[in-house]
């Protein structure tokens, strides 16, 4: 019952703060356009005109309800659902996965139930990290854990898109390896989730049920870049697990950030100069971990010398990839080969493979990959990664 309020209540907060967002946004091109027609026509003060000078009453009347009937949700929502763990049924993961994608940042800023919370699971159910739980959600742990890390607008239940196709428990069957899947709001900033996880790691490795020998990270698209950032910082605090940590392998993650984010962003700098348009951009309104795509952000100081969202360049942090470390990518193409024109141009739809393999321009910023632990799918696509059989022969390849 309390988890059924909580959904209610988080989707109708939701809503409710976009019919604000959308009131304001029209609110200002009102005073933007009237503005500018007041300014050609003498005698007429600006400041005595409804709207202008101050807010026009009709819009104050709306903003302020809506905002009463919001705090009133929530104080029922968290009365009602204080002290009970989120659970989110499988059919509807994929739907609140997808959410957190697009505006995570803002469910998380509002106390919206919504919201996901980064934890652990099994594949199917949350993981309590404490000994005993973790000896009775896995029957036969064993001294290795690998670490599955979804992508953007996805879930760990993503893992098994195709029946029979789940990478982690493909390793666990082959090589022995424990899986353990990371579901976490995608919508953050990247380093936010990567500083997360990096505690996380070190909490779950501290409680794991028999001493850890190795650490592996799979990362699929943004997923990477989490691995990427929480590698950083573990470093950064000394956490015991990173010096347990064996291998990584990037599966279509945009290294060098994402050509449709890219297009995106300029297609904003577009609008900004078409007069009285710029209330109306939704797309700035995309999340924190969207826009952190942009460039492959990984660390607090790349999103907060932008905080704007405005840069069309990066003055770039380079991250070298960490040393001891065996790296891994599989990246697809739709292109015939490699060196198909189709495939240079959009990849695998979403990462061209030139972001996927670390290639960049600049030295800092390319990555160092060894070409014998590099291997471009052609004839796929970028979600075809999580299940297609011949990228998990390799992967089981190079673990074994």
């Amino acid at each position: 019952m309390a988890n059924k309020v909580s959904l209610a209540g988080g989707i109708t907060q939701l809503a409710l703060d976009s019919f604000s967002g959308i009131t304001g946004a029209v609110e200002q091109v009102h005073q933007s356009i009237a503005g500018a027609c007041v300014a050609y026509i003498p005698g007429i003060a600006k400041a005595r005109l409804p709207g202008l000078g101050g807010k026009n009453p009709v819009y104050s009347i709306m903003l302020n309800t809506a905002g009463a009937v919001n705090l009133g949700v929530q104080t029922l929502t968290r009365t009602v659902s204080d002290g009970v763990e989120p659970m989110f049924d499988p059919r509807k993961l994929t739907w609140l996965a997808t959410m957190n994608g697009i505006c995570g940042d803002h469910l998380e800023e509002t106390g919206n139930p919504l919201a996901m919370p980064m934890v652990f699971t099994d594949g199917a159910s949350v993981l309590k990290l404490d000994r005993e739980s973790l000896s009775a959600d896995y029957a036969d742990p064993g001294p290795h854990i690998v670490v599955m890390v979804h992508g953007l607008c996805l879930s760990d239940q993503d893992w098994r898109r195709q029946e029979g196709a789940d990478l982690g428990e493909l390793l666990n069957g082959q090589l022995g390896v424990s899986p353990v899947y990371l579901r976490y709001n995608s919508g953050r900033h990247i380093s936010t989730n990567g500083q997360d996880l990096a505690s996380l790691l070190e909490q779950l490795c501290a409680e794991w049920p028999v001493p850890v020998e190795s650490v592996s990270l799979v990362g699929h698209s943004m997923g990477g870049l989490v691995t990427r950032s929480a590698c950083c910082y573990a470093a950064r605090k000394e956490h015991k697990w990173f010096s347990q940590l064996e291998r990584v392998l990037f599966l279509g993650t945009p290294h060098n950030g994402s050509y449709l984010e890219k297009a995106g962003h300029l297609a904003d700098g577009a609008l900004s100069m078409i007069p009285h348009a710029e209330p109306l951009m939704f797309g700035r309104k995309r999340s924190a971990g969207i826009r952190d795509l942009r460039y492959g952000y990984l660390l607090d100081e790349d999103w907060q010398a932008d905080r704007s969202g405005k840069s069309l360049r990066f003055d770039f942090r380079p991250v070298p990839l960490e040393e001891g470390v065996d790296y891994y990518i599989a990246a697809a193409s739709v292109g015939s080969d490699e060196d198909s024109l189709p495939g240079r141009i959009v990849g695998d739809l979403l990462v061209r493979t030139g972001s996927a393999m670390g290639d960049h321009r600049d030295e800092r910023s390319a990555l160092d990959f060894r070409p014998e632990n590099c291997r471009i799918f052609p004839e796929k696509y970028h979600f075809d990664l999580l299940g297609d059989p011949c990228v998990h022969r390799l992967v089981v390849e190079w673990f074994g």
